[in-house]
């Protein structure tokens, strides 16, 4: 980067010269341009351009000036220099607004919605723009009406899933959700699940129960009433990862049909390492009468 460095009215400089009539080109001490001086000789002043012109530190006169002593004035201004500043020298409060482009910052890739500056690993340096993470994004809502099923089929690796459940009504007395995991196609897998899922209700009952045959979020003792509304949270933890199993965690609340309150939580996983890309929500028998199926994603990286 370089800048112009000028002069002001304070750096004039004036010199003057003997004429001869017969000399036509006299120097400065310092260059200067045709249009940045003012000439006189014997007190009149010369045209620019026509009278005389300045190459560098040059100027001459078309017609050389009289025999006189001093009688040739010169008044002019320097000629700016080109100086480059130092490294690490120019402050922001010099640089204009939107002077710095994306490739002076060496991004490496293109914005999308959402996204923000990440400092690159490796020794080149540099900056790319990212995904947030940590945070859960909206999928999707499914609400049900007389539903046999709540499923998901499109899980991508990389991602935590959660599912929040809300407003949720069976068709009939003393049903539960249980939920499956699966690979494409979809094929659910009904066993090798390792679930523990604990109660605390309203009569001051505690206990809890293993499943072996899916995930658990309301456990057995908390079936629900088909008129009482239940609600619960599901987790799983990058289930399309085909190098790990497939954990879970779940929280909720149901009520019974004997009006009983269970708060219930729990977790498990499934044993093998596959990519789950699917995901499955069901009762026991029956349908789900009513309720919300909000679907979020958290990138896990």
């Amino acid at each position: 980067m370089t800048f112009l460095v000028g002069r002001n009215e304070s750096d004039a400089s004036v010199e003057t010269f003997t004429g001869n009539a017969s000399t036509t080109a006299f120097t400065l001490a310092n260059s200067t341009t045709t249009n940045a001086c003012v000439v006189r000789i014997n007190g009149v002043v010369q045209r620019n351009g026509t009278d005389f012109t300045v190459s560098g530190t040059t100027i001459t006169f078309t017609t050389a000036p009289p025999n006189a002593s001093n009688n040739v004035v010169v008044q002019y201004f320097g000629v700016g220099t080109l100086q480059v500043p130092t490294d690490a020298s120019v402050t922001e409060a010099k640089m204009g607004s939107e002077s710095v482009s994306e490739a002076k910052l060496k991004v490496s890739n293109s914005p999308t919605n959402g996204t923000f500056l990440q400092a690159q690993s490796g020794a080149s340096g540099g900056l790319t723009w990212a995904e947030a993470g940590g945070g859960w994004d909206f999928v999707s809502r499914t609400t049900c009406s007389s539903t046999a099923d709540v499923s998901y089929t499109n899980l991508t690796t990389g991602f935590d899933y959660q599912v929040v459940v809300t407003n949720l009504l069976f068709g009939t007395d003393a049903q539960k959700v249980t939920a499956v995991v699966g690979v494409a196609g979809p094929t659910y897998r009904t066993s090798g699940y390792l679930s523990m899922s604990t109660y605390i209700s309203s009569a001051s009952a505690v206990g809890g129960q293993k499943d072996t045959a899916n995930f658990n979020p309301m456990v057995t003792s908390g079936t629900s009433d088909a008129s009482c509304e239940s609600h619960f949270i599901f987790n799983l933890i990058d289930p399309a990862n085909a190098s790990t199993e497939t954990y879970a965690e779940f929280i909720g609340r149901t009520i019974n049909t004997e009006a009983t309150n269970y708060r219930t939580s729990g977790g498990g996983f499934y044993a093998t390492a596959e990519a789950n890309t699917c995901l499955k929500f069901a009762p026991a028998s029956g349908n789900i009468a009513t309720g919300f199926f909000d679907l979020y994603q958290r990138k896990n990286s």
